[in-house]
């Protein structure tokens, strides 16, 4: 099971009980063992709880120093003590520290079950999903300005934490040691995870300070350097005898989702679209695309000839061109546009306010074509944007 407790108590025995006890529980839960405040100390930061159970007086490091620990450095994480400290101490401790539940030493463990069993029916209440994508489901609570605390755990790492959104709004988050911003980036570099959701969250300061897409944005670029490092790793055993054709650089096997100006090559015998195809919209006739036919080169002069053709925009060698420093604006988009459900990013438009705009196409390296205030611009957008087929055919028209 995915959630787990952390049982921390310097009686061998009791812990032994305790372990053997809860095993019994393990559909629900698992139970990891400490035997003092240092040894849990290091085990909450190697895997997420959704509780502590914990004994007041412990060696070297005694249950109120872990109480303080794990109020600043894992506030969101609930506490059980177990004692044999007077009751009223536990009381007035329980009070000043926000602390669930607390039991006396010698204790019925069934007892402690009923506390972990509402605690966690607690933490889940909005319910439990599983091999969610966290950018989509957390773009949800947005849209639809959920209130709520989401507790989270990565899939594939089986790290967690915990998220709390207000009014749609993320305002704090937490992933192990990470806080903040940084938590909240951690997050969004996940594919899949399992969310436990609750339907409320306890008025707190907004650490995080941005809305949810520069975040997403900022972890695809992330997620991306990662993934390059990667390769970079797998290419110090390329054999350098292997085709040249059939070897993919990064940016092809990663970066690449939408038509790419390296793919635009036809078929000798290229026939026209099959009937239906709207090729009124760009003004270019089903005749005009009988004609395409041989082998078409990738080149900005071929998207040149295109925009003159079609579009009847003439374009200088300056305004069409490479743009390497847009390369990770192409990348977060594709990010985007995946992780969002909106399809592959085919085209963007940039408003500069200066004297021309930008039309931005997700190559690698990016492709940046300026049009004049004047110019047709949704037909411009609409032609760059259009099936991957039919602008092939589209640079092949003669």
């Amino acid at each position: 099971m995915l959630r787990k407790i952390l049982f921390v108590d310097d009686d061998q025995i009791l812990r032994y009980a305790v372990e053997q006890h809860l095993a019994t529980y393990r559909e629900h839960f698992s139970t990891i063992i400490a035997s003092d405040g240092f040894d849990a100390v290091k085990k909450l930061k190697k895997m997420p709880f959704s509780l502590v159970i914990l004994d007041l007086i412990m060696p070297r490091m005694d249950g109120m120093s872990l109480i303080n620990h794990l109020r600043d450095e894992y506030p969101d994480i609930p506490i059980i003590i177990i004692s044999g400290v007077p009751r009223e101490k536990m009381q007035q401790l329980a009070a000043a520290t926000d602390i669930i539940a607390y039991l006396s030493k010698p204790f019925q463990t069934d007892e402690l079950v009923a506390i972990i069993m509402n605690t966690l029916r607690e933490e889940a209440a909005g319910g439990i999903m599983h091999d969610v994508s966290p950018a989509v489901f957390l773009q949800f609570m947005e849209m639809d300005t959920k209130t709520c605390t989401i507790r989270i755990i990565d899939k594939v790492s089986k790290q967690g934490g915990i998220l709390h959104f207000i009014d749609g709004q993320l305002v704090d988050a937490r992933i192990g040691d990470l806080k903040g911003i940084d938590a909240a980036l951690k997050v969004f570099t996940w594919d899949a995870a399992t969310i436990f959701l609750r339907n409320d969250c306890p008025p707190r300061e907004d650490t995080i300070n941005s809305g949810l897409q520069p975040i997403i944005m900022k972890a695809a670029g992330m997620k991306d350097e990662s993934d390059d490092s990667q390769f970079s790793d797998d290419d110090e055993d390329y054999n350098e005898d292997e085709d040249e054709d059939e070897k993919d650089t990064p940016e092809t096997s990663q970066l690449t989702t939408g038509y790419t100006l390296d793919d635009l090559v036809l078929p000798n015998d290229y026939d026209p679209p099959p009937a239906g195809v709207n090729t009124t919209a760009t003004g270019v006739s089903s005749k005009d695309y009988a004609k395409a036919k041989g082998q078409v080169t990738s080149s900005l002069d071929d998207l040149r000839d295109l925009l003159d053709k079609v579009a009847g925009i003439q374009c200088s060698r300056d305004d069409i061109h490479h743009d390497e420093t847009m390369n990770k604006v192409v990348v977060h988009l594709k990010a985007l546009g995946v992780h969002s459900q909106f399809g592959n990013f085919q085209v963007g438009y940039i408003a500069t306010g200066k004297a021309c705009d930008h039309i931005l196409l997700p190559e690698q390296p990016a492709i940046i074509v300026n049009i004049q205030p004047d110019s047709p611009r949704d037909k411009i957008i609409e032609l760059l944007r259009i099936d991957k087929d039919i602008l092939k055919s589209l640079i092949a028209c003669e």
